[in-house]
C-alpha cells in the first residue's frame, strides 16, 4: 500500500448547483481510501476553511440590510450584493456623526466569547466601526474601528479589555469600492446583544457612504465562512464525507474552487 499525502488538491469547481465531489489523486486517479485533514473553498471571501461540525450565525437578517435593519440616522438605498443576484446590499449614507445600522439578533449566551464579522465596501468613508452592544446593560461590549486609508483595524478602549479586531482585504467589490471582511471578538456580560455597523464615526462629520453586504455573529474566537440568514439564526455543518465523496451543505458558487488536504491510496 502506497499512502500519498495531498495538499490543496482540487475536487470540485463550483457551478452553483453541484454540491458534492469525489476525492482523487494525481492525474485524476481514483482513490480507494482517503483521510481528510481539511477542506477549503476559495470564492469571493478568499480561501475559507470549511467545518465538519455544526456552527451557527445568530443574526436573524444577516443579508437583508435594506429591508430588515433599523437605522439610527442616515438613509439607505439598494446596492449590488457580492453574494449574487438573489441578494441586495445596502448603501448607508450618514447624516453626520454616529449614524448607525442595527440588525436583528437571535439570543446569545453571555459570558462567552463571540465573534462578529462584517462584509463592508467603501464608497466615501474615512473610517468605519463595527460593534457589539449589550442591550441588557445598555452599553457597548466591544468596538472595532477600520481606517480605510491603511486598511488597519483597532479596538476602542473603555470596553471589553480582551476585545480584538482585524481586517481582511477582499479586493474590489461589485460596486467598485474596496471590499473587506472586518472582524471583532469580545465577551458580552449577559446576552440579548445587538450588533451595530456605524458609519461614519466621530472623525467624519459629513454625509459619507458605506455599503453593507452581510454579517455573522458566532460563538468562539474565529470568524468562519459566512452563513446567510433570512429571518432566523441558521446552523450548518459545512460537509460530510462518505467514502471518498465530499457532500457539501451548500453548492459552491460558479468558479469557486474546493480543495482537500490529507492522505489517500
Amino acid at each position: 500500500m502506497n499512502i500519498i499525502p495531498f495538499q490543496s488538491r482540487p475536487f470540485l469547481i463550483g457551478d452553483g448547483v453541484t454540491a458534492s465531489g469525489v476525492l482523487k489523486g494525481s492525474g485524476n486517479q481514483a482513490l480507494a481510501h482517503a483521510k481528510v485533514a481539511a477542506i477549503h473553498r476559495t470564492d469571493w471571501q478568499g480561501r475559507q476553511l470549511l467545518y465538519p461540525t455544526a456552527r451557527t450565525n445568530s443574526v436573524l437578517y444577516s443579508t437583508a440590510p435594506l429591508t430588515d435593519w433599523a437605522l439610527n440616522g442616515g438613509t439607505s438605498s439598494a446596492a449590488t450584493s457580492v453574494l449574487g443576484a438573489s441578494y441586495t446590499a445596502a448603501r448607508f449614507t450618514g447624516s453626520g456623526v454616529f449614524s448607525d445600522a442595527v440588525p436583528a439578533l437571535g439570543a446569545i449566551t453571555g459570558g462567552q466569547k463571540v465573534t462578529l464579522s462584517a462584509y463592508l465596501e467603501n464608497v466615501s468613508e474615512v473610517s468605519s466601526q463595527i460593534s457589539v452592544y449589550d442591550s441588557t446593560v445598555s452599553n457597548w461590549v466591544g468596538v472595532g474601528q477600520l481606517d480605510w486609508s491603511t486598511l488597519t483595524a483597532s479596538v476602542f478602549s473603555g470596553y471589553d479589555a480582551g476585545a480584538v479586531t482585524s481586517v481582511e482585504p477582499l479586493g474590489t467589490g461589485p460596486n467598485g469600492g474596496q471590499l473587506v471582511k472586518m472582524i471583532l471578538t469580545c465577551t458580552p456580560t449577559l446576552g440579548d446583544s445587538l450588533l451595530s455597523i456605524i458609519y461614519p464615526d466621530a472623525r467624519v462629520n459629513t454625509n459619507n457612504s458605506l455599503i453593507y453586504h452581510a454579517c455573522q455573529l458566532e460563538t468562539g474566537a474565529v470568524a468562519t465562512t459566512l452563513i446567510p440568514t433570512a429571518n432566523a439564526p441558521v446552523t450548518v455543518t459545512d460537509y460530510t464525507i462518505s467514502g471518498t465523496t465530499v457532500n457539501l451543505a451548500q453548492a459552491p458558487a460558479s468558479q469557486a474552487l474546493c480543495t482537500w488536504d490529507g492522505v489517500g491510496f
